[in-house]
């Protein structure tokens, strides 16, 4: 028989025996010889369900029972076998009333549907005069659930009244007995697998929405209870279904899920009952779901199909499974998989009237035949396959502290984020979406260091051409950081191959722009590997074929693509030190020479301005003052002049570093000419700063301090110190644009940076004396003298933050300290609040918990007599981001509920605007995000569809859609992928909408990472702060170098990793 691809590891299939377990016999007291144990036995069955967790559970508390073993006190924990089979050891006394059987997840051996999330369950007294035929079942589940109410046993009575109403619910005879193997006879199986189809739904449904029953066969019993649920006719009973999935009955997938379950049901009724019974109805259903995801891919489909259109799908389904010598799992993922390879393998498959030609037969055995096809589709029903976290995995197999080991399976599990992400593409009928949606996942496996499944992915998945040679390039990328550079040529000129073969193929002799992109980006792949050969050749080869395309726009487009992609090559060549840097600056010069000015007067030659200022600074790097200043004089300013003539300002934007630059070459006098030229505020300023960092380094302190306060007074009211601050410390709260102090630290030059700390805190202590000798309020400068939020440092706080770098922390916490004093003078507001938040992120840095928690009690202490609701919303946000930092997660999500309260007030509800409407909605988002991090999973889904309601009162349809754009990618970030995609559906009109935000979900889901910043670890299970697992190419140094460490309870629900048998899954 041929091996049955389920969706689930193969580690799991490794079975132990649980704690309780026995293959068998009694055992005898030796100091008594009487018996003391006795040995209970049965069957999980569906058909057989192996690597099922099978337990023995207290009816009272629900707890595991202990009383197990030889010596009667272990855990009643065991595995099913692969014939389904379990025993356990028991005391001779066992009162089987006060117990029932519990199964937590196993896979059925005949349809290899996963008991992901479904449990089954027995009672034990049903079988206490056969010990050795229990059976576990979808239908013995309905009795055990059936009986709730029951608190302490379960009486004969109690069962046979439960099993006399599972009896009429399906129009089963008196003497049928629901509680024998389902697998023996077709009323029960069909029975059976009904019930797991539509327990299986209801799993779904309630993963996707919920607020349903945790065990769906709880909602199924509210519709078996009340009579009738299958009629003699084959069809549910009118209602029955509603009943069962009430919570979900206005839900948008839910007509299509009754719809399949009405389907099933009557393949079912049409099933003969003859011969091997369970070999029918998988056949059955096998074809079914096949022909469902052919029929959703083929063009032309009629509204009713042949029956030869049936037979040859069939035909199909057969050729699929013996050409790849697997079998295909009752399941539609996978299957839609397959049938999506096969269909855009040959586009004769693709259109419904092929099916019915004469030819059908000798095209399929074409197909099959195919160079590379077999391979292929075993990738594909490989790739298929996952673990699903919550299915215990026998002891053998925990991956316990091994890194590799848990990696290995995350990445092979339901919980993988790129499989997550690929699911979706079961849901799309679209071709360039479902490629884009791969190209992501490949993007991100091969971030990861996963090359060869990226790899495996790009050949067997994509179906366009210039798809795979994007992923090639995507692989390549990565290739390079954990591969050889020899690999990553490969991949990259195969990728160079595939475009020009389709450019080759269109014999049109133009290239598009898409493929001029790609190209392009391929050159500087090459640049980055060191094959500048190759590189330049592609350029070069590129410069001609851009000059042929007829449409101006998209001429314009490559032809900056292509400058792009020089300046990044020249930029690495320059930043090493190579010798062929000079050239690539002089060929990206060249570049810009043949660049297209704009229309717009004034305006000409913006982006020839912007890389003139990037060649500027790289012929800088390289010291070279000749080519800077003929730069200037031959390319720069000519330009500036034409723009000016017109009256144009945009070009001062620009010349900050430019004329830096020109200052460092030795025209110290063109550069300040050119300055006084300038007539907008932040080109004089930004201009100031750059010529003041060139000229502290070149000329002293005392010079450029001159220079600076001639060019830009403080004035008698200090309306200058946020210039100063940004030019003397830092912009910016990322410190990416550096002042002259931490230009300073930055090229290790102690004395420098310390004249400028001391520079700016001379300032600032003036502004203080200032603000005391004319009696003016602290809080018309607290966001420049503190922090303008809690993320936005500024004056006393950033001159901390620089001297933290250098090590100071004495002379950092002597600056807090003024912070703080000056943030105590002044008078109760948000930015009060924010300030005393900033200042303990600060002392954070330098561990002082002590003064932490004092800070931020200050802050939480600030009156809000006057605060509108908005400003309460912010306010208790902060509040509850400073809770975070004390890993106070119980006053943090109090501080959430209470910023909720206020965000819902922001708009009234039922009008229409834009401003409040977005403002609240947004609010919303970002709680729901916050709510994520507690973990509370209920508040963030609660926040998100308060957010959905107030998108509805947004005026503009544009800023509606975008707003619900939004809304939806937070359900991604979040990791509710399918609620994100049924969203689309539920707030998007349009289907271009809905395809771009499917694309958006998918992007969110491969990218999303619960560590910010940290590239060697992303997943965060309990949100503890400490990673499931790093990635396997981490090494030992990068992991130190993280502060991460290790999480050895990674679900957070008490259990050791190294024993839990769900260690991703908190059960």
């Amino acid at each position: 028989m041929r091996k049955l691809f389920i969706l689930l590891s193969a580690l799991t299939l490794l079975l132990a025996a649980g704690c309780g377990g026995s293959s068998g016999g009694g055992s005898s007291d030796p100091d008594d010889g009487g018996s003391t144990t006795q040995t209970i036995s049965g069957i999980v069955t569906d058909p057989a369900i192996t690597g099922a967790q099978v337990e023995i559970r207290n009816i009272s508390d629900d707890t595991l029972v202990n009383t197990c073993g030889v010596a009667g006190n272990l855990l009643c924990r065991t595995f099913s076998n692969d014939e389904g089979g379990f025993s356990f050891i028991v005391p001779s006394s066992f009162d089987f009333s006060l117990y029932y059987m519990q199964t937590h997840g196993g896979v059925d051996t005949e349809t290899g549907i996963s008991f992901e999330s479904i449990s089954l369950t027995a009672p034990l007294n049903a079988f206490s005069g056969d010990t050795d035929g229990i059976v576990v079942s979808p239908l013995t589940s309905l009795i055990v659930s059936d009986l709730a109410s029951v608190t302490s046993r379960m009486s004969q009575s109690e069962i046979e009244a439960a099993v006399s109403a599972i009896r009429n619910a399906f129009g089963f005879s008196a003497d049928t007995d629901i509680l024998s193997n389902p697998s023996l006879e077709p009323e029960l199986l069909h029975a059976s697998y009904l019930l797991v189809r539509i327990a299986s739904q209801y799993r779904d449904l309630n993963s996707t929405y919920g607020g349903g029953e945790e065990d769906p066969f709880a909602a199924i019993v509210r519709a078996v209870e009340n009579g009738e649920f299958v009629t003699e006719s084959g069809e549910f009973a009118a209602g029955a279904l509603d009943q069962v999935f009430a919570e979900f009955t206005s839900a948008a997938s839910y007509a299509d899920v009754k719809q399949e379950l009405e389907e099933t049901l009557t393949l079912l009724a049409n099933l003969s009952g003859e011969g091997n019974i369970v070999e029918e109805l998988v056949a059955a259903e096998k074809s079914a779901l096949f022909r469902r995801a052919v029929s959703s891919l083929v063009e032309n489909l009629p509204a009713t199909v042949s029956d030869t259109y049936i037979e040859n799908v069939d035909k199909l389904l057969e050729g699929l499974e013996e050409t790849a010598d697997a079998e295909f799992a009752l399941e539609s993922f996978p299957i839609y998989q397959a049938v999506r390879f096969a269909l855009f393998s040959d586009d004769f498959f693709g259109d419904y009237n092929s099916y019915l030609s004469a030819d059908f037969d000798t095209a399929l055995a074409s197909m099959l035949a195919a160079d590379g096809f077999a391979t292929a589709l075993g990738t594909i029903m490989n790739e298929a396959s996952v673990q699903f976290v919550n299915i215990p995995l026998a002891a053998a197999n925990l991956p316990g502290d091994n890194n590799t080991a848990r990696a290995d399976y995350y990445f092979n599990s339901n919980i993988d984020r790129n499989y997550l992400a690929r699911k979706l593409i079961s849901k799309v009928y679209d071709d360039e979406i479902n490629d884009a949606i791969y190209l992501e996942v490949i993007y991100s496996y091969a971030s990861y260091g996963m090359l060869e499944k990226a790899k495996r992915i790009s050949d067997a998945f994509l179906v366009m051409s210039f798809s795979k040679a994007t992923a090639y390039r995507y692989i390549g990328k990565f290739t390079r950081v954990y591969g050889s550079a020899d690999e990553t040529y490969n991949l990259l000129k195969s990728a160079e191959d595939i475009i020009v073969s389709i450019y080759s193929a269109r014999g049109d002799g133009v290239i598009t722009s898409d493929e001029a992109s790609e190209l392009i980006l391929l050159s500087t792949e090459y640049a980055y590997i060191d094959r500048q050969d190759e590189s330049l050749r592609l350029k070069e080869w590129l410069a001609e074929e851009i000059a042929n395309i007829a449409n101006e726009t998209t001429r314009k487009t490559a032809h900056g693509r292509l400058l792009t992609a020089q300046w990044h090559a020249a930029e690495t060549l320059v930043y090493s030190n190579d010798s062929r840097a000079e050239d690539a600056v002089d060929y990206f010069v060249e570049l810009i020479e043949g660049q297209y000015p704009n229309t717009t007067p004034g305006k000409r030659y913006s982006i020839h301005l912007v890389y003139y200022a990037y060649a500027s600074e790289m012929y800088r790097s390289l010291g070279l003052k000749e080519k800077v200043k003929n730069l200037f004089t031959d390319n720069i300013d000519p330009l500036r002049l034409l723009d000016q003539a017109e009256e144009g300002v945009q070009w001062q934007l620009y010349y900050d570093s430019i004329l830096s630059d020109l200052y460092w070459s030795g025209e110290t006098e063109e550069a300040v000419a050119v300055l006084d030229t300038l007539t907008t505020a932040s080109a004089i300023k930004n201009t100031t700063k750059a010529i003041t960092i060139t000229m502290v380094f070149e000329e002293g302190f005392d010079t450029a301090v001159e220079f600076f306060e001639r060019k830009i007074p403080m004035g008698d009211t200090f309306s200058a110190i946020g210039d100063y601050m940004d030019s003397w410390v830092y912009l910016g709260v990322n410190k990416s644009s550096t002042g002259v102090a931490l230009a300073a630290v930055e090229m290790d030059n102690e004395t420098l940076a310390l004249q400028a700390l001391t520079y700016m805190e001379n300032k600032l202590d003036s502004l203080k004396a200032y603000i005391d000798n004319n009696s003016i309020s602290y809080n018309t400068w607290l966001t420049l003298v503190v922090a303008g939020s809690r993320e936005a440092e500024a004056g006393y706080v950033k001159l901390a933050e620089v001297y933290m770098s250098m090590s100071d922390d004495v002379k950092a916490a002597e600056l807090l300290q003024k912070a703080e004093d000056y943030t105590d003078a002044s008078t109760d507001s948000l930015y009060k609040a924010y300030a005393y938040s900033r200042i303990g992120v600060s002392y954070d840095g330098l561990n002082n918990v002590s003064k932490v928690e004092s800070l931020l009690a200050k802050a939480r202490t600030i009156a809000t007599d006057n605060f509108t609701p908005a400003v309460f919303y912010a306010f208790y946000l902060n509040t509850a981001d400073d809770y975070n930092l004390l890993g106070d997660k119980t006053n943090m999500e109090f501080s959430l509920d209470t910023a909720a309260d206020y965000a819902g007030d922001v708009h009234t509800a039922g009008t229409t605007d834009d401003t409040n409407a977005i403002a609240e909605s947004g609010y919303f988002r970002y709680l729901s995000s916050r709510y994520y991090t507690v973990p509370d999973m209920e508040k963030a889904r609660n926040m998100l569809l308060a957010a959905e309601t107030v998108s509805a009162d947004i005026a503009s349809a544009s800023k509606k859609t975008s707003e619900r754009k939004s809304i939806i990618l937070v359900y991604a970030a979040l990791g509710l992928v399918d609620l994100a995609y049924e969203k689309t559906g539920e707030l998007l009109s349009t289907t271009a909408d809905r395809y771009d935000s499917i694309l958006d979900i998918a992007g969110t889901v491969t990218s999303s990472s619960d560590f910010s910043g940290v590239s060697i670890a992303f997943v965060d299970t309990d949100k503890d702060g400490k990673p499931d697992f790093f990635l396997p190419s981490a090494t030992s140094a990068e992991i130190a170098a993280s502060g991460l460490e290790l999480d050895d309870d990674s679900d957070g629900d008490g259990k050791p990793d190294t024993t839990d048998t769900t260690p991703f899954y908190a059960d």
